[in-house]
């Protein structure tokens, strides 16, 4: 076992990279880096006590594509490695998806390396990112203004993905493919200097390290700090996300009041984490206006993507799903009286002596969606969501349902929930909250009722 070798075993005993009986799928494109761990797990398999397929996609985007290919399952034939190999058109899913051609590529291999792991009952992906992918990767991330969290880069291990090579510098693997005469091919994009990770490759490292020679020594040990900082960060985040976090059916609650007592950075960690929950990824000015005049005493909606809303109610900050609109009426007919209805109900028209029990029994009622009504002749009865606009008599005049709402610090996600209850054209109750309000016009009376009792059931 030569020194590289050795680097590695320590990397992989260090980091808990992998044990025995691991299947491993090793990510292979031809280039020197994953021919040499290909050749490298292929050598020690006996030792690591582990089994290993090779995985190859071809991108179809170069005109040596299919020369890499073939190169890739030669390579693998000589070594005795089975290889399985997949093509995909990534410029037109870099089309599709929106996405450059470099996150189009990404997406493309892991989703292939998690079906094979998955269809195969693989355990592990191991991928050839080594020390100087580290360094691009600082560099590139300090640019765009990346987080704290952020500059931690590529990690040995991350879930199911495992980097043997990762301490190793790119002239390591070089030599050590050099004296185990290891062949490889060579992706001539990687001197195009169009691509924003080859300008940092061939241009601005070099001319950095021109000056500070032991500048990737130096970036390699901040990195590894923030490794040390993450696993920090993850047990002091996670007491604070269970403290501040509150996960309901309908999305994620933070408490703003808690989460205020916490320094700027660790408010943010939590929303980006929540977000992340969401499957978004934010910027630091999106995450900033979330957090924006903590003091606010109100309700309004701060911010809108494609599937998903971030709502601030008092002090709470509410992320949730949106869903189809709750729009589509069902309608039937009970004793001649048409009933349109947005959500499912409990309708009974019938005749009452109304007495004190009686109404009792409707404000007991009341706190569980059950509203009681006294009518004449009714010929039609809507339930529905709110509408601008609405407004109810309660007895000391009209008041609009908004600033019923808003006097009730109802937040604004459940005022969506809101359900109206409108008999022949005229607001006669409101229920939020498992609360209701009802018109004063028809509120029960003693004596001889007609009577509309309505379950809200939803």
């Amino acid at each position: 076992m030569d020194k590289f070798e050795r680097k590695v075993f320590d990397t992989i005993e260090k980091y808990g990279l992998i044990s025995r009986k691991d299947r491993i799928i090793i990510g292979f494109s031809g280039g020197v880096d994953s021919a040499s761990l290909v050749y490298f797990l292929n050598k020690f398999k006996n030792i690591l006590d582990i089994d290993i397929i090779a995985v190859h996609i071809n991108h179809l985007i170069r005109d040596t594509s299919y020369r890499d290919e073939e190169f890739c399952v030669e390579f693998c034939k000589s070594l005795g490695v089975e290889i399985l190999s997949f093509r995909e058109d990534v410029r037109k899913i870099s089309k599709e998806r929106n996405m450059s051609l470099e996150e189009a590529g990404r997406f493309v291999r892991y989703s292939i390396f998690m079906k094979v792991l998955e269809n195969r009952k693989f355990d592990k992906i191991a991928t050839a990112h080594h020390l100087d992918d580290n360094v691009e990767t600082f560099v590139h991330r300090l640019a765009k203004g990346s987080s704290i969290t952020g500059l931690v880069c590529i990690k040995p291990k991350n879930a199911l993905i495992i980097r043997p090579f990762i301490l190793c510098s790119k002239e390591e693997i070089i030599e050590y493919a050099s004296r185990n005469n290891i062949k490889f091919v060579v992706d001539e994009t990687n001197f195009d200097n169009e691509y924003e990770r080859n300008r940092i490759r061939n241009i601005i490292i070099p001319s950095i390290t021109s000056y500070f020679p032991s500048f990737k020594k130096k970036v390699v040990e901040i990195v590894k700090d923030f490794w040390e900082l993450e696993k920090f960060l993850e047990v002091f985040l996670k007491d604070v996300f269970y403290n501040v976090v509150e996960r309901r059916d309908d999305g994620i609650l933070i408490d703003l009041g808690k989460l205020s007592r916490y320094e700027d950075f660790v408010k943010k960690e939590i929303v980006k984490r929540v977000l992340k929950d969401f499957g978004l990824r934010v910027n630091r000015k999106i995450i900033n206006i979330l957090l924006k005049d903590e003091s606010f005493e109100g309700n309004k909606r701060i911010i809108k993507f494609k599937n998903f809303e971030v709502v601030r109610e008092y002090q709470k900050l509410r992320i949730r799903k949106l869903e189809n609109s709750n729009d589509v009426v069902v309608n039937y007919s009970i004793g001649g009286v048409r009933i349109y209805s947005c959500c499912k109900i409990g309708v009974d028209i019938f005749e009452a002596n109304v007495d004190r029990q009686i109404i009792q029994k409707v404000k007991d009622d009341s706190r569980r969606g059950i509203m009681w009504f006294s009518v004449s002749e009714p010929k039609e009865i809507i339930v529905r969501r709110r509408k601008k606009g609405d407004s109810i008599n309660l007895g000391f005049g009209s008041k609009k349902i908004k600033e019923l709402l808003i006097d009730e610090k109802v937040p604004l996600t459940d005022r969506e929930k809101v359900v109206i209850v409108e008999i022949d054209g005229e607001v006669a109750g409101v229920f939020y909250l498992n609360k209701t309000r009802l018109n004063h016009k028809f509120l029960l009376k003693e004596g001889i009722n007609k009577v509309v009792r309505i379950k809200i059931e939803e």
